[in-house]
């Protein structure tokens, strides 16, 4: 640091007799520019110490602190934006500051999403713990499996006519159809516990099948087919709080077979329902009332697969002729658009969307083969066709699939397969880029039909299905948990 003497001897030699610090600040004996009443260790700025030689005549430095005491710091220097990194991981959080070097504790690289903790960051491996490590808006994906053996839910017999899971904040409600063919309901906990139940949809005497349930923001809806002659395709709502208080009984459609689903999708129930003319038909409810608005919408000639997005359209598959088509529905007015393009031969089928960072949608499909694909695609900015990404996926179980599921899970895909020989099932997680997750089998010894026989819950956690009651003719709802271990 330069003395009083060198800053007299380089002013006069300079010729600058009219040396004056900035306003705010007087030369100190010591030949510094400091604050009134700051003392010797008084500074331009809360930076640090500037020595007035160095800095009324020296020249600018990307430093911090005002090294030509013009009033400016650091001008001339290019600026550019720090994160803070709080947890040292080498990725910031959000807290950002306009520096032209890295100030300390601060880096060029943003998006930890958690930078309390150095093992959470877009760099970092996921790993089976709960917690999003990589930052990529999913939690756990890829590395999830089945946890333990399969365990009998007391909630039976029951039979092969449909099936349906749900969550419902920390529960979840699962609809069957029991052994004298009515459509009922039970409350389990996150884990698969029975709560209470069952309860019946609609004790109307008559013989029902193809049990769909929906949770809306208004409530959880029922869907079910009666067989009055015809079959005919009801909704209504029920109340996991109050068993006995349910909505009014909604028409769907009339003559049509228990294969439906339902979406949430713009403030309406989209009901899809196949017919036994051997198309697939779609009606929407309003989501508050299940009052019908219009009439139902021809969208297909096979069964059909629904799966919403939160803006006012979602999208559904349908197998025709051993295909597979993926097309898109609008409710601002309610209308099918027709994405032409033949998805590959398809003898099994589902489709889901993810409404996380990627907001992307998944399909899988089985082919005449057996072999399964499990196709990603982007659920906005394309154009008249919609193009998809092909991932094949391998099983050690089963040979011959009869029965699929996909559902979304915390930014990623869990799905099942099920099949001979011996009624196994297989689990696997799927990331929005095709990878996949370790297989997870179990035994289910279960119903094969038309019918709903497995359901993976949404954001995971167990997969319900039909399976045979050991040493018994009877069939029960028994349940597979997901989740780290094995």
């Amino acid at each position: 640091m330069k003395t009083a003497v060198g800053l007299v001897a380089l002013v006069v030699a300079l010729g600058c007799d009219d040396f004056s610090c900035p306003d705010g600040t007087e030369l100190s004996e010591e030949g510094r520019c400091l604050a009134p009443d700051a003392g010797d260790g008084g500074t331009l700025d809360d930076g640090g110490a500037a020595d007035a030689p160095d800095t009324c005549v020296g020249e600018e430095s990307c430093s911090g602190v005002d090294d030509d005491c013009d009033g400016t710091i650091d001008e001339g220097f290019e600026l550019a934006t720090f994160f803070r990194d709080a947890d040292g991981d080498g990725v910031g959080g959000e807290e950002s500051v306009e520096a032209c070097a890295a100030p300390p504790g601060h880096v060029a690289e943003s998006g930890d999403c958690d930078d309390a903790e150095v093992g959470t960051n877009p760099a970092a491996d996921e790993t089976c713990d709960g917690v999003d490590n990589d930052c990529d808006f999913g939690i756990d994906e890829g590395v999830v499996t089945t946890v333990g053996a399969p365990a009998r839910m007391m909630v039976g017999p029951i039979s092969n006519r449909g099936l349906s899971l749900v969550r419902v904040g920390d529960e979840a409600l699962v609809a069957y159809v029991d052994a004298a063919d009515v459509a009922v309901w039970s409350r389990l906990s996150g884990e698969g516990e029975v709560l209470d139940g069952p309860h019946p949809i609609d004790d109307n005497g008559r013989s029902q099948s193809g049990v769909e349930l929906l949770v809306t923001p208004e409530g959880v809806v029922a869907s079910w087919v009666d067989d009055v002659g015809g079959l005919d395709r009801s909704l209504r709502r029920i109340d996991p709080a109050s068993p006995a208080t349910a909505g009014p009984v909604q028409f769907v459609r009339g003559t049509v077979t228990p294969l439906a689903d339902m979406a949430y999708i713009g403030g309406k129930v989209v009901v899809v329902a196949f017919a036994d003319d051997g198309r697939a038909y779609a009606r929407a409810f309003d989501g508050a009332t299940l009052a019908a608005e219009g009439d139902a919408v021809l969208v297909g000639r096979g069964p059909t697969r629904i799966a919403p997005t939160n803006e006012d359209f979602g999208f559904f598959a349908y197998r025709e002729s051993d295909s597979v088509f993926l097309d898109r529905i609008g409710v601002t007015p309610f209308a099918h658009e027709n994405l032409p393009r033949d998805h590959g031969d398809c003898a099994e089928f589902d489709v889901a969307t993810s409404e996380g960072h990627f907001r992307y949608g998944a399909l899988l499909r089985v082919d005449n083969t057996n072999s399964v694909t499990f196709h990603t695609f982007q659920l906005f900015g394309f154009g008249a066709t919609l193009p998809l990404r092909s991932h094949p996926l391998t099983f050690e179980f089963p040979e011959e699939i009869q029965s699929v599921d996909l559902e979304p899970s915390f930014g990623s895909f869990d799905l099942v397969v099920c099949g001979e020989p011996g009624y196994r099932c297989s689990y696997r997680n799927v990331t929005g880029e095709g990878v996949a997750g370790p297989e997870g089998s179990f035994s289910a010894s279960m119903f094969i039909s038309d019918g709903e026989v497995v359901r993976v819950a949404p954001d995971r956690g167990l997969v319900v299905y039909n399976g045979a009651v050991p040493g018994s003719g009877d069939h029960d709802l028994f349940m597979q948990a997901i989740g780290c271990g094995s």
